[in-house]
């Protein structure tokens, strides 16, 4: 691979040994690096000791594109993000279910250790999540060839039925729709259930044997056409909190008081009645839970968290909180437990790695990384292709 090779020369041009060694020791460190190799660095940093890395930029745009430079050397299948919502609780507008999936995805990557790099900007850190514990951001794991064991939310604790299934996705946020709709649907015929998870590309179909699942198949959404078959499929809630009957009624117990004087709240409650599969239900977040915590809550201790120019970072979360305090302006809904302040967001409590610019760094850096071709300065991709051209 590409960054193998980029990163064995790196390994022995001596470049980054006090930058490196002080992470191999387990210590933070701090690296003076131009901004067009800041993508090349984290993936060599993988490459060079495969860990779980959160990495927080400034800008949700930035994000995209660093997440995008750090795919081109990594490959798509480690690199995750974990984007901003478009939609806010407090003006009723639909998710996206494939932005929360792949929310609750990203999360998953850090809370599991798994060995894979997400990717974050500091304004999308402010949005709460429930507290790890509840377990929101697990995927429901089905297995070809296997039978329904230990699902959650199954009526037998030791052994799920076929008719525990549309339950389960209904609790993480799916509809059924009667027929495929989009990602967050589903639709079930005799044995067989078709969903269209909202951390994939394509709708699978589960092919029951009684209780047992026989067969998962990707499908084209339109004919029911199979592609292709699957061994194993991950199906991620479309909502980032249990839509339970229970949970319902916990948060419509939470809500009797203060919904005598707060017109909105009282609105929301009246909604209750049906579930919480309504839009706007994401206001609820602070009565379904007794707290809420940000990303970083989910890290594991031994995330590596990468932080490109923290002062930067600390900006773009007072920009978007200056401007989530203007759009709920009027709303009655209060930002308290929907969103973190600034200065509370989580980055864990592992090490981490910082990265600076060359302009700033002065004394304060373990090592210095600059750019110094002209041609492909500032330029992550124009870098990118310079190194493979080189490599080649």
């Amino acid at each position: 691979m590409l960054i193998e090779s980029l990163t064995y020369a790196l390994e022995h041009s001596g470049a980054l040994e006090t930058f490196w060694g002080k992470l191999d020791a387990g210590e933070d460190a701090t690296l003076g690096v131009a901004s067009s190799a800041r993508p090349f660095m984290v993936a060599a940093r993988y490459a060079h000791n495969p860990q779980c890395t959160l990495v927080v930029v400034a800008g949700e745009d930035a994000a995209a594109a660093f997440a995008r430079n750090v795919s081109a050397y990594l490959g798509d299948e480690r690199v995750f993000r974990y984007a901003e919502r478009a939609d806010l609780p407090f003006e009723g507008k639909p998710s996206d279910p494939r932005v929360v999936a792949r929310r609750l995805e990203a999360a998953n990557v850090l809370a599991s250790g798994r060995d894979a790099v997400v990717v974050a900007s500091a304004r999308a850190l402010l949005r709460t999540l429930p507290p790890v514990k509840a377990g929101v951001h697990k995927p429901l794991e089905l297995v070809a060839g296997s039978e329904l064991m230990d699902m959650p939310g199954a009526t037998d604790a030791d052994m799920a039925e076929f008719d525990d299934v549309p339950r389960v996705l209904e609790e993480r946020g799916y509809e059924n729709t009667g027929e495929l709709e989009g990602p967050g649907t589903f639709c079930v015929r005799g044995g067989v259930i078709d969903v269209f998870p909202g951390n994939t590309q394509y709708p699978v179909r589960l092919d029951f044997f009684g209780d047992e699942l026989d067969e998962i198949r990707r499908i084209v959404p339109s004919t029911g056409q199979t592609i292709s078959t699957l061994n194993r499929v991950d199906i991620y809630s479309v909502r980032e909190f249990a839509c339970t009957s229970s949970m319902a009624a916990r948060a419509a117990d939470k809500l009797k008081r203060p919904a005598r004087t707060n017109p909105a709240l009282r609105d929301l409650l009246e909604q209750l009645e049906g579930g919480l599969h309504f839009e706007g239900a994401d206001a609820l977040l602070p009565y379904l839970y007794d707290t809420t915590v940000t990303l970083g809550a989910y890290a594991a201790p031994d995330v590596l968290t990468t932080l490109v120019e923290p002062r930067s970072l600390f900006d773009d979360a007072m920009h978007a909180s200056e401007e989530l305090q203007a759009r709920a302006k009027g709303t009655n809904i209060a930002l308290q437990g929907l969103f973190a302040e600034p200065a509370a967001m989580n980055f864990g409590t592992g090490q981490r790695a910082t990265y600076l610019s060359l302009m700033r760094v002065g004394g304060t850096v373990d090592d210095e990384l600059p750019v110094k071709r002209v041609d492909v300065a500032g330029d992550p991709e124009k870098l990118f292709g310079r190194l493979r051209q080189l490599i080649e």
